[in-house]
C-alpha cells in the first residue's frame, strides 16, 4: 500500500465533519498538512488539536466561493510546502429546499463549493503533479451524485458534476501516460456531523460515523481506489438506476424518501 509518511495533504472544510477527522488521520500517518476553511476558529482550533503529532500544519482560511482566494491560497500553501502530494476537495454545502424556493445566490453558492471549487482547486496543483507524474486528487462527492432527492436538486447535481469530474480527470490522466497520478472519488452516504440536522434518514441506510467514513477514505487513498461507496450496500442505488423511471420513483417514494427533507435544519452555525 501506498505510504502517507512525509506526504504534503491539502484539505479543504478540513475544520469539521470529515475533514477534520482525515486531517487526524493523515497527521497520525506523519503527512505534513494544508487545512483550509472559511471559519478561523474551528481551523484554530483543529490546529492545536493537531499539534500533537508533531507534523507541519498550516491554516489557511479560504472562501471557495472566490476564484481569486482559492487562486491566492494555492500560492500561498505552494510557498509554504513546496509542492502538494495529496489534495483533498471535501468542503460542502446545502441549503435543503426545493428548487422553486432556491435563490440564484444559494444556487450559486451550491455549485461553487460543491463542484467549481473541486475543478479550480484541482487546476491550481494538476500541472505539477503531472509534470513529475506523481499525485493523488481526492474528491468527495456524495451517494446524492447518483440518485436526485427531493429538497436537494441544487447538492445532487453539483454533486453528480463532482463525480462525472472525478471520472473525466481519471482518463485524460491515463490517455497523457500520468498514471502516477491517481484520482479518487469518494460517494458517501448520510454522515452524521450536523450538515444534514433533521434529515430522517431511512432504516437501510444509517447515518454514517465521520470517524469511520474518514478511516475509510485514508484507507482508500493508501490503496490507490478509483471509486469509494459508503455504505457497501449503496451500490444498489447504481441498480435501481438501470430500472424504468416510473418504478424508480415508486421504489422512492415507497421507501420514504421523498419526505426526508421534509424537517430538515442543517448546520445552525
Amino acid at each position: 500500500m501506498k505510504s502517507l509518511t512525509n506526504r504534503n495533504a491539502m484539505i479543504t472544510g478540513a475544520a469539521s465533519g470529515i475533514g477534520r477527522q482525515m486531517a487526524h488521520l493523515f497527521a497520525k500517518e506523519k503527512s505534513n498538512l494544508a487545512i483550509i476553511d472559511i471559519n478561523e476558529h474551528a481551523l484554530k482550533e483543529t490546529v492545536d488539536e493537531l499539534s500533537e503529532y508533531q507534523v507541519k500544519v498550516h491554516p489557511y482560511r479560504c472562501d471557495l466561493c472566490s476564484k481569486d482566494e482559492i487562486e491566492e491560497t494555492a500560492k500561498r500553501i505552494k510557498d509554504d510546502f513546496g509542492q502538494i502530494d495529496i489534495l483533498v476537495n471535501n468542503a460542502g454545502v446545502i441549503s435543503g429546499k426545493m428548487i422553486a424556493d432556491l435563490s440564484y445566490e444559494e444556487i450559486r453558492r451550491a455549485f461553487d463549493v460543491n463542484l467549481m471549487a473541486v475543478i479550480w482547486m484541482t487546476k491550481q496543483f494538476l500541472p505539477e503533479m503531472m509534470s513529475r507524474n506523481s499525485g493523488h486528487i481526492v474528491n468527495i462527492a456524495s451517494g446524492a451524485g447518483f440518485v436526485a432527492a427531493v429538497q436537494m436538486g441544487d447538492y445532487c447535481a453539483s454533486k453528480a458534476g463532482s463525480i462525472v469530474f472525478s471520472d473525466a480527470l481519471r482518463r485524460e490522466l491515463r490517455k497523457k501516460g500520468c498514471k502516477n497520478v491517481k484520482v479518487l472519488v469518494v460517494c458517501p452516504g448520510l454522515i452524521d456531523t450536523g450538515m444534514f440536522e433533521g434529515l430522517k434518514q431511512p432504516w437501510y441506510f444509517p447515518p454514517l460515523k465521520p470517524e469511520n467514513v474518514a478511516a475509510k477514505v485514508i484507507e482508500a487513498i493508501k490503496r490507490e481506489k478509483a471509486l469509494l461507496m459508503l455504505p457497501s450496500s449503496s451500490w444498489v442505488v447504481l441498480f435501481v438506476r438501470l430500472l424504468p423511471v416510473s418504478f424508480q420513483d415508486w421504489v422512492f417514494e415507497t421507501m420514504g424518501a421523498g419526505k426526508a427533507m421534509d424537517h430538515f435544519v442543517g448546520r445552525r452555525t
